[in-house]
């Protein structure tokens, strides 16, 4: 219709014809958006998941989990095979073919929106085990075969799937690191992903329905304990390959998938072992090592248990822990026992970093027979322990600073000096709850050469437990500010059936400086290193006027102590006979000998 605007009021009229026309149009517009909103409102799907029945039929209506003011319109996606949606009756009808879990979406768009508005939910639908004539050793509870650790062997007999004569059986959805073997009818592997996965098995035959089952596997990932570095020692009481005790030092690694690797050094002889994997677990508490070390071409079964989780209680930090035992060789030839390093794994080195100031510092060892040690404990759990045996043999090792409930923290040392000729020095030391003084922990040092020319008596070696004391080392405490006077007191040694005729006795005082003053008459000189507490010396040994013997002595200050040990060495002669000829032979040796420093 047309609208002729002349005449008097023509102007106005089309003005107010225009606002009217705005008016409307904004109108309408307002009742677009308006009903577009109310019906994107009311399109509430109220979905619940769902099952079908055993043999996988199913008939499940869609209809009425819709609120609309008109009637949508739906659209399914993600059905198993077998079921199909019907838009007509709004229904998921049919059998499915294939057991599992599937994630269903359902898409509701109301006819009358103009802007198209749409609600998409999902809900999940379960197909059970459908039951299988051809998998009869599978079982159809899906919950039975519970859960497996990430890091450790899959247990082949957990899942029996063999299928019948002619049958050919496929897995599908094994979680990382499992594979199926078609022809044993197994699952192998290590599984290295943590998880909840939905196994399928689909067995088929050629003329025959496929026929399908799952089960459920679960996958937990490997507790922080029972990861990491571990450290302690291997002993060997009732006899070795080599018939003879020994004592040493054992290291693992295990990481995140349980790949473990070893050594352990045992007398002398270095052995390594190695393991894609752990073993076997007893459900999470416990996990096995099994493996082969070996030492060249020698080759020795290693068998290990690591568990428990101790939470010692130092401060505020609890330091979580784990120990590893088990044995070397044939029949337990050797015990092995190690302790989770605390200070490199991240779960646990912060907390156990704020500890290392209880023990941080320098401490100070000497044995019943003169040898000594001086050890450093560092930063990050690290101790390291350098000093000589009583024979002179020169000793430098190091181990970590580990934790066993009912010891405390303590350290195992070990040593193989080419002077042994395969033979060991070893070291348990234990720090207590506090720094101060250390204990043996009721193992105590042993010492054990195989050289056939270690003693008077050729071939015979030693082997010798020794007790010992030590304590931290204050450097800024001088010996004079403890003691006036100490006297040194040497053991006598025989020269030719002789003892010696001067006093093995001499005193020693200290002058302003905290410096040792003795009289030359004694012939003994006498030094302190203040940084280490070594001290070293010399003293002569008069037999007649014309026979005199200097002999040097070392040794070590433990503080806390009004005695302090050492040792000097004296030469001395064996023999043996030759094999070939049966004649003597002589050979020489070392003799060691004690000395002592101590307050009259």
């Amino acid at each position: 219709m047309a609208y002729d605007y002349e005449g008097p009021w023509g102007d106005e009229l089309h003005d107010n014809v225009q606002t009217l026309s705005r008016t409307f149009s904004s109108v309408a517009e307002w009742r677009d958006e308006s009903a577009a909103e109310e019906d994107a409102a009311s399109l509430a799907l109220n979905l619940d998941d769902a099952a079908a029945e055993a043999d996988g039929t199913i008939s499940l209506g869609l209809g009425g989990c819709v609120e609309s003011l008109s009637m949508p319109k739906l659209s399914v996606s993600g059905l198993p095979a077998g079921l199909k949606y019907d838009a007509g009756t709004m229904t998921v009808h049919g059998k499915a073919t294939k057991p599992g879990v599937y994630i269903v979406k359902v898409t509701a768009t109301n006819a009358s929106a103009t802007g198209g508005n749409a609600v998409v939910r999902e809900f999940a639908l379960t197909v059970p085990n459908i039951a299988s004539e051809r998998l009869p050793n599978l079982l159809q509870d899906s919950d039975a075969y519970g859960t497996v650790q990430c890091g450790v062997a899959f247990d082949p007999g957990l899942v029996d799937c063999t299928p019948e004569e002619g049958w050919t059986v496929k897995a599908a959805g094994l979680p990382a690191g499992l594979k199926w073997n078609a022809k044993t009818g197994v699952i192998t592997g290590v599984p290295t992903k943590a998880g909840v996965f939905t196994v399928t098995f689909t067995a088929s035959k050629k003329g025959e329905a496929n026929q399908f089952a799952t089960i459920t596997l679960a996958t937990e990932a490997l507790p922080a304990w029972a990861q990491g570095t571990f450290a302690g020692y291997a002993r060997a009481l009732d006899g070795e390959p080599s018939g003879v005790e020994a004592h040493g030092l054992a290291t693992m690694t295990v990481s995140a998938n349980g790949k473990v690797s070893g050594k352990i050094a045992l007398g002398g002889t270095n052995w390594t072992f190695s393991a894609a994997s752990y073993a076997a677990s007893d459900g999470g508490d416990r996990f096995e090592v099994a493996a082969e070390a070996k030492s060249g071409k020698a080759r020795m079964p290693v068998w290990l248990m690591v568990s428990g989780a101790d939470a010692p209680e130092s401060g505020d930090a609890a330091l979580l822990n784990a120990g590893a035992g088990g044995w070397l060789g044939d029949s337990g030839t050797a015990e092995v026992l190690l302790w989770r390093n605390l200070w490199k794994d991240r779960s646990t080195a912060a907390a156990a970093k704020a500890e290392i100031a209880k023990w941080e510092g320098a401490y100070t060892i000497s044995a019943e027979d003169g040898g000594y040690l001086s050890l450093k404990v560092g930063r990050n759990g690290d101790v390291r322990a350098t000093g000589k045996l009583a024979d002179g043999t020169e000793i430098s090792a190091a181990a970590p600073l580990m934790y066993r409930d009912g010891w405390d923290f303590f350290t195992v040392f070990s040593a193989a000096p080419s002077a042994y000729k395969g033979g060991f020095a070893w070291l348990p030391v234990g720090f207590g709850a506090e720094r101060g003084a250390l204990d043996d922990l009721g193992l105590g040092m042993v010492a054990s050469s195989r050289n056939p020319q270690a003693t008077g008596e050729y071939s015979e070696g030693f082997t010798r437990h020794l007790g010992f004391s030590g304590a931290y080392y204050d450097k800024t405490n001088m010996l004079s500010d403890s003691f006036e006077t100490l006297r040194f007191m040497a053991m006598e040694p025989m020269l030719n059936g002789n003892s010696p005729t001067n006093d093995c006795v001499a005193e020693v005082r200290f002058d302003a400086k905290g410096k040792p003053v003795i009289s030359k008459e004694t012939g003994l000189t006498l030094s302190f290193a203040q940084a280490t507490g070594v001290f070293k010396g010399g003293f002569t040994f008069v037999f007649d006027a014309k026979t005199k013997r200097k002999v040097n002595f070392e040794g070590v200050v433990v503080q806390g102590q009004d005695s302090f040990g050492g040792f000097y060495l004296w030469d001395a002669t064996g023999s043996y006979a030759d094999p070939k000829t049966g004649k003597p032979k002589t050979y020489k040796y070392k003799e060691f000998h004690p000395m002592t420093l101590f307050a009259p």
